[in-house]
């Protein structure tokens, strides 16, 4: 009998690790005309693409975007046009990682190389080169997710003060801290400030959180300014320096977490608070507001 429930759940868990990893589809595109239905469709493992809109690092979710447009591609990049569900649409360039442009790159029923997309279609499993895309529609189903962009002014440790739009943590919209051994992610549109320790330099940085509600969370982000063995100038601007992003009337907007003081976002964005929901965690560490 145990044997028998061991075995039902393992196929219930299967069924939900393969519905929860393969909830989006398309219709792929190539350079030479051929069309894919593809579903799973997923980007190196995950739902989402990096791009980057004016030397500025972002993250969307395939929930968030209609139609993907690649250009001809470059050395290391590729002009991409992203048409999104909310009506807008971005110029970006994504990275290829430098992957040669093969004939055969676009295969149905097996090889795999780096940088593309993969799924499945009707004739088996699929892979295909960021290179050899022209176009991916994606086929959805209800609205999209509601995505609260909030503007916000950001003060560094020096006393300057920014009026930043699209403010974004790690090109996301959601922040992430550490209470103990505990991570937890916290909505951008939950949180009315985020106060870190004045001490310049150091690695781990206090921070402390005050949501639109009043209430308070304590807890701890780590600068990473020390530089990882074999990283490049770029890498280390990119993961570095680039932590908060946005723009203002000046041009794209990027600062690390080791030189921040105070960020105060916008009274009028936290009604967007209510769109996504109190202040509940999401990612480790939990459920609860977040306070110690």
């Amino acid at each position: 009998m145990r044997r028998r429930e061991l075995v039902i759940l393992l196929v219930v868990l299967a069924c939900a690790t393969m519905a929860a990893a393969g909830q989006y589809q398309g219709t792929v595109i190539t350079r030479s005309g051929d069309r894919h239905t593809v579903e799973n469709l997923d980007f190196q493992g995950r739902d989402e693409i990096e791009v980057y809109v004016d030397d500025v690092r972002r993250l969307l979710t395939f929930d968030q975007i209609d139609r993907l447009r690649f250009a001809e591609p470059g050395a290391e990049k590729i002009p991409v046009v992203l048409h999104l569900r909310s009506g807008d649409w971005l110029e970006a360039v994504i990275s290829t990682g430098g992957a040669r442009n093969t004939p055969s790159a676009s295969s149905v029923g097996g090889g795999q190389a780096t940088n593309g997309f993969t799924g499945t279609t009707s004739l088996g499993p699929f892979y295909i080169l960021l290179e050899q895309i022209a176009e991916i529609r994606f086929a959805h189903d209800g609205e999209p997710e509601r995505v609260a962009i909030r503007p916000a002014t950001v003060i560094d440790l020096n006393g300057r003060r920014f009026e930043v739009d699209a403010l974004r943590y790690r090109a996301r919209t959601s922040f992430d801290y550490q209470q103990g051994n505990q991570k937890r992610t916290k909505e951008l549109a939950r949180i009315t400030a985020l106060e870190f320790a004045d001490v310049e330099g150091q690695e781990i940085r206090p921070v402390v959180i005050t949501f639109v509600t009043g209430r308070q969370a304590r807890g701890t982000v780590d600068a990473g300014i020390v530089r990882l063995s074999g990283e490049t100038d770029a890498m280390y601007r990119r993961r570095v320096m680039e932590v908060f992003t946005g723009s203002t009337p000046q041009g794209p907007f990027a600062m690390g977490l080791h030189q921040l003081k105070l960020i105060r976002f916008n009274a009028a964005s936290a009604d967007n608070a209510d769109a996504v929901g109190g202040e509940r965690d999401s990612g480790e560490g939990g459920g609860g507001d977040g306070e110690p």
